[in-house]
């Protein structure tokens, strides 16, 4: 046995990052719960959460109640008023001065109103559906909110609240068309003759065969119309009209009369030819279109076949409209919209909504996310497969399937399969980190792109937990943010045998961390504004009287702020733990190691006893002597600010302290600990104290191969 002096103290950075499949010293850590990592490199204990309107306690709306139209979510009294959250979100509209944010609760959309101090409802009559496929999803596209979730039609959300449908589900009937196409007869070419329209200016003139006064030729007209919402979408074209069918007609005519050919006394001019005709527009417009859109072909003898714009008026009753408008004097050719469809995957880029419905994805026209051009339309896959995922990030437009990433950046190239085997299931797990990467969650992993470094899978050191313990059939419904303060990438999902995202798995680009703030996490959004905070709409078990003598246990929603934990407020309570993974002598485990004691550095936080916990060769069981105690050094408000005065004041930053834990482990191959608490503490390092248990060299307490 070596002595004393033969001991070596080998300090050890904490790491932030887990490894379930990595031996030490490759990563020291083996599983990280509610810790989060600090800019100078320590793991301190996460911050809870606070409701993001508070319950202010007493009468806090003046005497005078909620008022209607108002609500309060997560402090309830009765079980019928308790609704689930599928999704909140916050955007800075109106170029950051109507900072809007919005929750979607029930069937309804809600919008907060600070003034009132709870939520203002925008929305009702939506799906109420709890295990929907997917979470609800939020864009901002020209300076509005586009709401969907993949049931109800999309819906468009102002600063002020007004809630429109997102652009026209279907377009207009066609218009009825009615005019003189030919006037007179054979004998008689005079203005207004039976019913001719006079003056006109619809018709192509022309030079007739055997004759030099002109004639108004044979041509044919068809008319379309569409809608345009208060956003300035368009609706698709409507059914063409009837054709109007214009035969031929000459100017200044020769008749025979009385055997001899002579010019009649009147006779038309060829200005006189041309005609004017009426569109009847018809009604059953959707409440929020609020201009219609008149198209007609110009003479399609001569022309191309395309509606061209006759006038633009505003209202959407059915009308009349006298077309008087010349082929010359038509405007641009008109829009190829498709109807808007429902959808459960969007994103935005470049100016324009991008959405993807069942194969296809479709790309709005710029600055109108309501207008979906047919020709931008495209099927990325090669096999036709659903699109899971959509995402613009470093200039390109990337969408995925379960089984593959596809760039479609290029609507008039092909899609350039990025590739194969690696897919996306959750859309709301895709985000960019501050490095550049795009994170997102496939079926097997979590894995990152970057323009420079290409592809690679981020989890392999959590892969157990992501294979095995994660339910597989709810990944779909994961929601993922960028947190602002650590700029880590934060992902919810829900463990094995479980609907709900009750974990969040964190990776700050070196490594992966748990936490479990206790919630049942429906959705995560991120501020934008000043105070660029993240929140989270979540469930906590609540028991409400259901008849006389019994309670109903139902999860109660709420919208709250992450690491907003105030003394006010009794958040979850948490258990707060940092488990090593097997350390070892050498890289192969062959020598056996005497471990005396194990130094660990701490950062004051809050003055409480800490449970330390030692496993040895590979058996996650503690060692009798389990757990040790290690006391945890706090200091108060008070105490570090001291007698302050402003001016002349000052403060310190927290302090480094070290503890010393008595270990005593002999002739182990691998060791490990364990240090948990539910009171917060903050580790900076570890520092272990070993020797070899040799046996006339470093190997020799290795068994012989006969060895019982």
């Amino acid at each position: 046995m070596s002595g004393k002096s033969d001991r070596t103290v080998v300090p050890i950075q904490v790491t932030n990052g887990q490894a379930q499949l990595q031996y030490a010293p490759a990563q020291l850590a083996y599983r990280i719960l509610n810790l989060e990592a600090t800019p100078e490199g320590t793991l301190r204990a996460v911050r809870g959460a606070c409701p993001y309107e508070p319950d202010r306690g007493g009468d806090q709306y003046g005497g005078f109640g909620l008022p209607g139209g108002y609500k309060v979510f997560g402090r309830v009294p009765m079980l019928t008023d308790v609704v689930k959250i599928y999704g909140v979100f916050h955007a800075g509209l109106l170029g950051g001065k109507a900072p809007t944010l919005v929750v979607r609760a029930g069937d309804s959309l809600y919008m907060h109103a600070g003034w009132r101090r709870s939520w203002k409802l925008l929305y009702t009559g939506l799906t109420d559906e709890g295990r929907a496929g997917y979470p609800d999803l939020f864009a901002v596209v020209n300076g509005n909110i586009i709401w969907t979730n993949g049931l109800d039609p999309a819906l468009v959300i102002s600063h002020d609240g007004q809630v429109v449908p997102l652009g026209f589900d279907r377009g207009p009937g066609a218009p009825e068309v009615d005019g003189c196409q030919q006037p007179g007869s054979e004998e008689h070419y005079y203005a207004n003759s039976e019913g001719y329209s006079h003056p006109g200016r619809v018709g192509s003139v022309g030079d007739f065969v055997d004759n030099n006064d002109g004639a108004l030729l044979a041509s044919r007209y068809r008319w379309a119309a569409a809608w345009e919402d208060e956003h300035g979408n368009i609706s698709p074209l409507s059914n063409a009209s009837r054709e109007i069918a214009i035969s031929v007609q000459r100017a200044n005519a020769w008749v025979e009369e009385a055997g001899s050919v002579q010019k009649y006394d009147r006779t038309t001019k060829v200005d006189d030819l041309p005609r004017q005709f009426t569109a009847k527009l018809p009604g059953g417009a959707p409440p929020h279109a609020v201009a219609w859109w008149l198209y007609r072909t110009p003479d399609a003898n001569r022309n191309p076949d395309e509606f061209r714009v006759v006038e633009r008026f505003s209202g959407s009753m059915a009308c009349v409209y006298a077309d008087n408008i010349p082929d010359s004097r038509l405007g641009p050719p008109a829009k190829n919209n498709e109807p808007v469809p429902r959808f459960g995957v969007m994103t935005s880029h470049a100016g324009s909504l991008v959405i993807a419905s069942g194969a296809r994805v479709l790309r709005s026209e710029v600055g109108y996310p309501g207008s979906f051009d047919r020709d931008l339309s495209v099927i990325p896959d090669p096999d036709g497969a659903v699109i899971t995922g959509l995402a613009s990030h470093a200039g390109r437009l990337i969408a995925f399937t379960e089984r593959a990433m596809v760039d479609i950046t290029d609507p008039t190239q092909p899609p350039v399969v990025m590739a194969r085997g690696i897919g996306c299931v959750a859309p709301r797990s895709v985000c960019g980190m501050p490095d550049g990467t795009l994170v997102w969650l496939s079926r097997d992993a979590f894995y990152g792109w970057h323009p420079e470094n290409g592809l690679r899978r981020l989890s392999d050191p959590i892969h157990r937990l992501v294979k095995n313990s994660l339910a597989k059939g709810s990944l779909s419904n994961a929601v993922a943010i960028i947190e602002p303060e650590s700029r880590e990438y934060r992902c919810a999902v829900a463990r094995a045998g479980s609907f709900d995202n009750e974990l969040l798995l964190c990776f700050d680009g070196l490594g992966w961390r748990e936490v479990e703030l206790g919630y049942k996490i429906s959705d995560m959004c991120v501020t934008d504004d000043s105070r660029y905070r993240a929140l989270f709409a979540g469930g906590v078990e609540r028991l409400y009287p259901d008849g006389v003598n019994t309670v109903t246990r139902v999860d109660a929603y709420d919208v709250y702020g992450m690491n907003s934990e105030v003394g006010s407020y009794t958040d979850r309570s948490r258990t707060y733990s940092y488990t090593s993974a097997w350390l070892r002598a050498d890289d192969s485990a062959l020598a056996h190691v005497n471990v005396h004691n194990l130094y660990v550095g701490m950062i004051d936080e809050i003055d409480e006893s800490v449970n330390v916990y030692v496993y040895r060769d590979g058996a996650r069981k503690p060692d009798e002597d389990s757990p040790r105690k290690l006391k945890a050094v706090g200091t108060l408000s008070e105490d570090l600010i001291g007698d302050f005065a402003t001016g002349s004041g000052s403060v310190h930053a927290r302090r480094l302290f070290w503890r010393q834990i008595t270990v005593e482990l002999e002739n182990a191959h691998t060791w490990s600990f364990k240090i948990e608490s539910d009171k917060p503490f903050h580790l900076a390092s570890f520092a272990p104290e070993m020797s070899y248990a040799s046996m006339g060299g470093p190997n020799g307490r290795v068994p012989f191969g006969e060895d019982e």
